[in-house]
């Protein structure tokens, strides 16, 4: 009887272990289950964070890439608007001086001057003639006094270029009356206040080779424009003969 008990108890203690070591063994199971997911767990967070930092690295070099492009934009951008700033300036000089040449001439002959989209301006009282304006004075004064009369007009004395100028000139002047013309004797040349060597040589035959070492010329309006210059002593009183370029402004 005893040892029926005995084995009885050996039996239930034998279950007992077994059980026990069954809920062991599960347990185990779920510990290393639940780790595993864990540790699934950690990489899945791993790769993302890594995945996530590449993203951010993408992202800062596409940033970098566009501030570079944005910065040489805006450096451009500078650049057109020094340009723009450079031209406006050049405009408003060019303006101003305009401006200040047509509030110097005060008032302006405009018919027949102008072609196209331009204007060539001369001031009132004078004459137009092929890009120039003159000026013929009453008044009678030695040929320096007349050069620094028509200096004073922001001119000069007369220059002739060519045959139709020369015609044009001689068929304004009064008759008999003479008119200091930019030209005198230097040396053995005949040189007009521009610096040229005369090559035309209007003159009368009775005063080509003037006597006076340092002779000046004249005009006078009796018989031939081609035979119509004469010389002499800056002493002399003669009219004055002034030019200018005309003023030329555009309509654009």
């Amino acid at each position: 009887m005893n040892i029926n008990i005995l084995g009885t108890k050996v039996h239930v203690v034998l279950v007992f272990v077994g059980a026990l070591c069954v809920l062991l063994l599960f347990g185990c199971i779920g510990v290393i289950s639940w780790g595993s997911r864990k540790m699934n767990q950690q990489d899945e967070a791993t790769n993302k964070h890594s995945e996530e930092t590449a993203d951010l690295k993408n992202l800062t070099e596409h940033l970098k890439t566009e501030n570079v492009k944005l910065q040489k934009e805006t450096e451009k951008l500078s650049r057109q608007i020094e340009n723009l700033d450079d031209k406006s300036h050049k405009e408003t000089e060019k303006l101003n001086q305009t401006i200040q040449l047509i509030q110097k001439f005060k008032a302006f002959l405009f018919n027949e001057l102008c072609n196209g989209p331009e204007c060539l301006l001369c001031q009132t009282g004078w004459i137009f003639f092929s890009e120039s304006c003159y000026f013929i004075s009453n008044d009678y004064l030695t040929w320096n006094e007349s050069r620094f009369f028509c200096q004073l007009k922001s001119a000069d004395l007369i220059v002739i270029n060519n045959q139709q100028e020369q015609e044009f000139i001689y068929y304004k002047l009064n008759t008999n009356k003479y008119y200091w013309l930019g030209l005198r004797k230097v040396g053995s040349n005949w040189v007009w206040v521009d610096g040229r060597i005369d090559t035309l040589g209007f003159w009368s035959s009775s005063y080509q080779y003037s006597p006076y070492s340092n002779a000046y010329a004249f005009m006078y309006r009796t018989g031939s424009p081609t035979a119509s210059w004469g010389s002499g002593s800056n002493t002399y009183s003669r009219r004055p003969l002034c030019e200018q370029k005309a003023l030329k402004l555009s309509l654009n």
